[in-house]
């Protein structure tokens, strides 16, 4: 019996999660103000103790970096945003 061996393509993998990522928070970010409305958003901030600029904030950080997400511009700054990570400066190109 033969053994096939794929071999992973990074490239394809890392768009996909681009993709999907930018996407998820483009959408999550536009729904606030279309479908929830910023209000009652704003009043779920307040529950919770944040301040009302801070949804503002996270709504146009949500917009803003899923675009830039999702046409792979920036893609290594906008990840350190979205998950507190800071890149190493070796890796930049």
């Amino acid at each position: 019996m033969k053994s096939i061996i794929i071999k992973p393509n990074l490239d394809w993998a890392s768009l996909l999660m681009r993709v999907s990522l930018g996407g998820m928070f483009f959408l999550h970010g536009i729904g606030k103000p279309l479908i929830v409305g910023m209000v009652q958003v704003s009043q779920g901030f307040i529950e919770k103790g944040f301040p009302v600029w801070a949804n503002y904030a996270a709504t146009l950080i949500e917009i803003i970096g899923g675009l830039i997400l999702v046409s792979c511009q920036a893609s290594n700054d906008v990840q350190a945003i979205f998950f507190g990570l800071v890149p190493k400066v070796g890796n930049r190109q």
